[in-house]
């Protein structure tokens, strides 16, 4: 097919006309990425009171439903789920086994149902936090009831085996998550000189860096749940993984601080 010069020309300005457009969007997109590695940690050490309450929130009911069910056991039947009742774990060292060909759908589901959870205990912060609170106190609950039922059954080893691996970094995203409700709850009931509209506005910015933050651990975690959790892994390596996540994640929010800050020192 014969094509004019003219036409020819007109289609390769487009192309190099599309190639700036993507490239150009590719860096805002790594840039982005980049602000968010240093932006996360330095907004949880700003918000140190609201990832306290998150955690006290959480572990708290976790700590008090574990004492309840060991003690009244028939306590169970009315808190654990029904799937964990009568629950026979596929391995000593972990409670699932899960077959390698079906992982990355396993890891997919589990990471897709994580983030609904942290989102969920985010999003609710725009009830003043009521709703944040619910989600952290179920869910520690949840696990502290499982907890003791399997510890009672015998299955605690278990159960603490399957949870190791990817557990650290997983409660860690609820509870920043839960964090990030409560900053747009304390807008809410706080705005100080601010209007409500312009305080939650404010405070948006912060809590949606924390919440992008977390979903980037849950990825994380839910890959870690998906692959290794499952696997042949002994305890030892299972424990070794989970000392290793806490090492990491206090590093990270520890010492993790944003290059302007660093340029500005240097100068």
């Amino acid at each position: 097919m014969k094509t004019d010069r003219a036409t020819l020309e007109y289609l390769n300005s487009l192309v190099i006309l599309g190639h700036q457009v993507l490239y150009r969007n590719l860096e805002e997109n790594k840039e982005k990425q980049a602000s968010l590695f240093f932006r996360f940690p330095e907004s949880i050490r700003k918000q140190i009171g609201p990832v306290a309450l998150s955690a006290i929130l959480f572990f708290v009911p976790a700590i008090i439903a574990y004492c309840a069910v060991l003690s009244n056991p028939e306590l169970g039947y009315d808190l654990v789920p029904d799937g964990f009742i009568d629950f026979a774990p596929a391995q000593a060292d972990n409670i699932h086994k899960i077959p390698s060909i079906t992982r990355p759908i396993a890891a997919s589901g589990i990471i897709t149902n994580n983030i609904q959870v942290t989102f969920l205990a985010f999003a609710f912060g725009i009830t003043a936090g009521i709703g944040t609170c619910y989600v952290l106190i179920f869910n520690g609950i949840h696990l502290g009831s499982i907890a003791a039922w399997m510890q009672l059954n015998g299955n605690g080893y278990a159960l603490w085996g399957w949870i190791m691996p990817h557990g650290a970094t997983e409660i860690l995203a609820i509870i920043l998550s839960g964090a990030a409700g409560f900053i747009l709850g304390n807008a809410i009931l706080r705005p100080g000189t601010l209007s409500c509209k312009e305080a939650l506005k404010k405070a948006a910015k912060t809590a949606l860096a924390i919440e992008l933050g977390c979903m980037g651990m849950l990825i994380i975690a839910g890959l870690i749940e998906g692959f290794i959790s499952p696997s042949s892994l002994t305890y030892i390596p299972r424990l070794a993984i989970f000392g290793g996540s806490i090492l990491l994640w206090t590093a990270y929010f520890a010492f993790v601080k944003s290059r302007e800050r660093g340029r500005g020192k240097g100068s």
